[in-house]
């Protein structure tokens, strides 16, 4: 008896379940066929034709995704708010099963149509048309989502230190203000909403103030019967500034130094013929600056952007010194031959500016000293105190002169031939010839020392004015010196910013059938239990990574499965068919969104079919292609590794409704069918099922599937094409202090180097996106090669002005620089010691072995003939000539002498920067990638088996 009671009981509490899970969606049909029965979608839900029916409306704001400066456009990501009420869509909870809301496609409802005025791309409504949430008290809810384009005027004055204020402009295209009017969606917060937005690496978001414009009584009586010029407008204004860190590093230093790099034009030697190839190779450089700038800006011409105001300024300042150049280059190679010296340019540039410039005059060898000449005069000469004995040309027999002095008697007796009359005409040709040459190199070392005070002069001045052009420029901008936390201002503007941030509206999608099954009914048997959709992801191939655009293209498998109740038969009464595959339209299928899509196709982009077993499970497979935003972390490029997730979950389902499980794979991605890809190394693909509690009305918990997949570059192709060449470059600048000091060359292979440097930068900006966040491992390296070649032009500079200035203007080298660099350096430095003649400072004496000396004898003192006379004043000519070449010889001497030890000291100071720049590029090189995580980690793809449940990275990592 209590076996069959209690059978009893089980029966009937069977038939209980069963009746209210019919029961349940018997109500909701009824209601639906109820609502939609005499219901015209195209009517305005007024009462009464007069009356204005009131939308709540406001955007939520995901994503600045671009600002396109050159087209003046704004590219956001947003979700419409939008509330009203229609008395239409009422019921009485009690008579449906205390139903309180249904969802209901759009097209048929009546909907505002709201589109955006300043569209720039010709989509004026949203991009996918989601459900519409149905009260049971009348009020409609509608957040479809959308990616907009909108106009937005770009001010460029500041570029790239500029804020920029865009707007988006909503309102009715049909209903003018009398028909409907704007109200905001959250009275207290008229601001746009930020819960779900991502940050951005190229801009800040200062503000977003929402306001409601009406127009004004004149348009209303003038236009009157048009609703176009009468209409309400809901505005968004969005208040953005630009992130400079990107700007700053890859086109501010760059064109700072080299503007500071073309003052060095004019410390380079004034006959040097690296001056003028490195201010053309500076030339060069800023053109393509300014090709890149033309490339990024609007051609708009109501302002001059910043940066090419500065461009500008230092392509100007970089003209004026090529004149500059020639001018100084023309007055280097003037002669007395083709230009005379002024008194006013003599005074002025070599008198005057030197001291002012504190300029060392050049040390002029003195060639000729009045005092140490011997007089050609007889009487100033001889004065009777001696007698000399010559043979002339015309005298067959000898005639003897005796000199005697007043203490002693001495006697000489010489013998002339007509040699002495040849030697005599040659020694004063000679002296005569070099007199003049030293004549005219004095004339042009001074025009060649006019050149250098001019050089001089002109580097303080461009000096002062590059310097003084950059501050007043770059510091003309307002916001250079603020810095923005761009999470404090979110935090500040709404509170909850970074703890629902991954909230997700919800919404269900219901799809119909002909009759009795209703394809827009979720297939649950109560309100109480929520149907379980089991889900999984199955990724195929990573298809690209869109560094500068942020986003990633996969091709992956959606796997769904779900119970449907109605879809059960009996195989035995269908021949023993146990399946079927039907279009999905025809049946129930969750509405399943990829909500961080990046190109507005948040659904599969193939609608395959859906195959139904006869135990009433449904099964769905289809294949998309998504494009999907994800943060491009480049700190480390091409060494990184990104995280990118990929959000689904139900448009307009919650918890309570829809309840998510795993299909096959529990917390990872099937990756049975992965293709592995030639770019990137597949590490990991975790995954995790999330619940969020809403913080608005009704108070609904939503679930969200977040596969993530962790990838790493292979960074083969970036190292061979990218890495190798820039450290071969960076290496070779260091070759360049085994040329030379005084080699054309060195400055040529300098600014060789320095154009492929930015060309390299060129390419990477090209690349790269434009985030502020981080500056690249690869710009790093690039600007730490760059900045180590402007040192090594820099040193090549001043090598080339120890080589040339100094020895130019004849400076000895001092005590402590030759104990150093001649004498304890070289030693370290495995140079050989400059060879030194020790017999080039002695005095040679050798004996006069003519036949013009013959003898000596004493004879006693006759009177001098003329002739005799006339031959004297020819000797003593002659020893002022031999005197004069003598010192000329010697001074020439030491002048080579200071000439090879600054020649010296620059071939050490070389060697010195050989061995410096080594290390520190050596250094500087394994120090950036020693940077790199895991560098030197071997990573093959991971293909995870249906077995795998565990995950080596965290996810909240």
């Amino acid at each position: 008896m209590s076996m069959e009671f209690g059978q009893f009981f089980i029966l009937f509490g069977l038939i209980f379940l069963i009746n209210d899970v019919v029961e349940c969606s018997y109500h909701e049909e009824q209601l639906y066929k109820e609502l939609f029965q005499n219901y015209n979608p195209l009517i305005r839900p007024v009462r009464k034709l007069d009356d204005t029916i009131t939308v709540s409306f406001s955007i939520a704001l995901l994503q600045l995704i671009s600002v396109v400066e050159k087209e003046q456009v704004l590219k956001t990501n947003v979700w419409l708010q939008v509330k009203w009420h229609d008395y239409q869509m009422q019921w009485k909870r009690e008579k449906y099963g205390g139903i309180q809301s249904i969802r209901v496609p759009p097209n048929q409802v009546w909907t505002p149509d709201i589109v955006l005025f300043n569209n720039a791309d010709g989509r004026y409504e949203a991009s996918f048309k989601s459900h519409v949430v149905v009260y049971h008290n009348g009020d409609m809810n509608w957040v479809p989502p959308a990616i907009y384009k909108s106009s937005c005027y770009i001010d460029v004055k500041f570029f790239p230190f500029d804020q920029q204020i865009c707007e988006l402009r909503f309102g009715s295209w049909t209903y003018n203000q009398h028909q409907l009017n704007f109200t905001y969606y959250d009275e207290k917060e008229r601001n746009v909403t930020i819960k779900d937005y991502v940050v951005s690496g190229s801009w800040d978001l200062l503000d977003g103030p929402m306001s409601i414009q009406y127009p004004p009584d004149e348009t209303n009586i003038l236009f009157e019967k048009s609703y176009r010029h009468d209409r309400v407008e809901f505005v968004c204004k969005l208040v953005i500034r630009r992130k400079t860190l990107f700007y700053t590093v890859n086109l501010i230093i760059p064109t700072m130094l080299i503007s500071f790099l073309s003052i060095f034009v004019f410390y380079l030697p004034t006959d040097a013929g690296e001056k003028m190839t490195l201010s053309i190779s500076i030339l060069l450089a800023l053109v393509v600056f300014l090709l890149l700038i033309s490339k990024i800006l609007p051609p708009t011409s109501t302002v001059i952007p910043l940066i090419a105001k500065y461009l500008l300024f230092t392509f100007i300042m970089n003209i004026i010194t090529i004149f500059c150049t020639v001018l100084i280059i023309n007055y280097n190679y003037r002669t007395p031959r083709t230009n005379k010296m002024p008194y006013w340019t003599r005074r002025l540039f070599i008198d005057i500016l030197p001291r002012i410039l504190r300029m060392e005059r050049p040390n002029k060898y003195e060639r000729e000293n009045d005092d140490e000449m011997i007089k050609p005069t007889i009487m100033n000469s001889i004065r009777a105190s001696r007698v000399i004995s010559i043979t002339t040309p015309t005298m067959n027999s000898e005639q003897s002169l005796t000199t005697t002095d007043n203490d002693e008697e001495n006697q000489l007796d010489f013998f002339l031939t007509k040699e002495v009359y040849e030697a005599v005409e040659d020694l004063s040709f000679i002296a005569n010839q070099m007199r003049s040459a030293s004549h005219y190199e004095e004339i042009r070392d001074d025009w060649k020392y006019i050149a250098t005070v001019i050089d001089r002069l002109q580097l303080y001045i461009f000096f002062a004015v590059t310097t003084f052009g950059t501050l007043s420029i770059l510091f003309n901008a307002p916001y250079i010196l603020n810095v923005v936390d761009q999470y404090a201002i979110l935090k500040n503007w709404d509170p909850t910013f970074g703890v629902n941030i991954q909230e997700e509206n919800l919404m269900n999608m219901l799809f119909g059938r002909q009759s009795q099954y209703n394809a827009l009914i979720t297939p649950i048997y109560n309100l109480s239990e929520p149907l379980d959709v089991y889900f999984g992801l199955t990724l195929a191939q990573i298809i690209n990574v869109y560094e500068k655009e942020q986003i990633i293209k996969v091709n992956v498998w959606l796997q769904l499965r779900w119970y449907d109740y109605q879809m059960k038969w009996n195989p035995d009464r269908f021949g023993r068919l146990d399946s079927i595959r039907v279009s999905p339209e025809l049946v129930w299928t969750p509405d399943l969104v990829l909500f961080n899509n990046g190109d507005g196709n948040y659904e599969a982009s193939y609608k395959s079919n859906a195959v139904i077993t006869s135990d009433g499970y449904i099964q769905w497979i289809p294949p998309a292609i998504y494009k999907l935003t994800c943060t491009i972390n480049v700190q480390y490029f091409p060494f990184d590794e990104q995280r990118c997730e990929l959000r689904f979950g139900t448009s307009g389902g919650s918890a309570t409704q829809v309840r998510f499980g795993w299909y096959a794979t529990p917390n990872s991605m099937e990756l049975s069918d992965y293709v592995p890809s030639g770019i990137w190394t597949l590490i990991d693909a975790p995954a995790e099922i999330r619940t969020i509690q809403s913080s608005e009305s009704p108070y609904e918990t939503r679930s969200e599937m977040v596969f993530f997949m962790i990838i790493r570059r292979k960074s083969l192709f970036y190292t061979v094409n990218l890495i190798l060449p820039t450290m071969m470059i960076s290496l070779l600048s260091i070759t360049l202090f085994c040329l030379p000091s005084d080699a054309a060359e060195k400055m040529m292979l300098c600014t060789s180097i320095l154009v492929a440097l930015v060309f390299f930068m060129l390419l990477i900006s090209k690349i790269l996106p434009s985030t502020s966040l981080s500056i690249p491992l690869i710009s790093k390296y690039l600007m730490f090669t760059f900045i180590m070649n402007l040192l090594t032009v820099f040193l090549s500079v001043l090598s080339l002005y120890l080589n040339h200035h100094r020895t130019s203007i004849l400076t000895p080298v001092p005590y402590w620089m030759k104990i150093i660099f001649i004498h304890a350096l070289p030693t370290c430095l495995f140079l050989n010691k400059p060879y030194e003649n020790s017999h080039s400072n002695r005095k040679r004496i050798s004996s006069i072995n003519s036949p013009i000396l013959l003898r000596k004898m004493k004879i006693p003192q006759p009177d001098l003939p003329n002739e005799i006379n006339y031959l004297i004043e020819q000797f003593l000519e002659i020893s002022n000539d031999i005197k004069y070449l003598s010192k000329k010889i010697q001074g020439d001497t030491e002048e080579m002498k200071i000439f090879n030890d600054w020649k010296y000291i620059s071939l050490v100071l070389d060697r010195i920067h050989l061995f410096l720049f080594l290390i520190v590029t050596f250094i500087g090189t394994i120090s950036m990638l020693l940077q790199v995580p895991k560098l030197f980690e071997v990573h093959q793809d991971s293909l995870l088996t249906p077995q795998t449940t565990t995950s080596s990275y965290s996810l909240n990592k």
